[in-house]
């Protein structure tokens, strides 16, 4: 038996967990992003879904969302940008 660290889903094959894996988020994640040493908490929209807030000139004006936070870091490495957070776009930042 598998069982999911951050969601406690069981999964009887190695396989099925592994792919779980991939794509399991918690409601809230932080990581350090490696480009720019920063350490960034997103917190999960109300599709379940983490938007970007990084200075690439698409975001965060086009609200680009991901279903999971390897998504958002993949986004964030190809554009080679910078985490501004919500405060720098006119909103209250909650992850201060």
């Amino acid at each position: 038996m598998f069982v999911c660290k951050k969601c406690s889903s069981q999964f009887q094959a190695k396989i099925d967990y592994d792919a779980h894996r991939k794509t399991c988020s918690t409601q809230v994640e932080t990581f350090v992003f490696k480009l720019t040493n920063q350490k960034i908490t997103v917190q999960k929209n109300d599709e379940g879904n983490f938007e970007c807030y990084c200075s690439d000139a698409r975001c965060p004006d086009k609200k680009k969302a991901y279903k999971n936070i390897e998504n958002l870091k993949r986004h964030l490495k190809k554009v080679k940008s910078h985490w501004i957070g919500l405060s720098k776009v006119g909103l209250i930042s909650i992850y201060a």
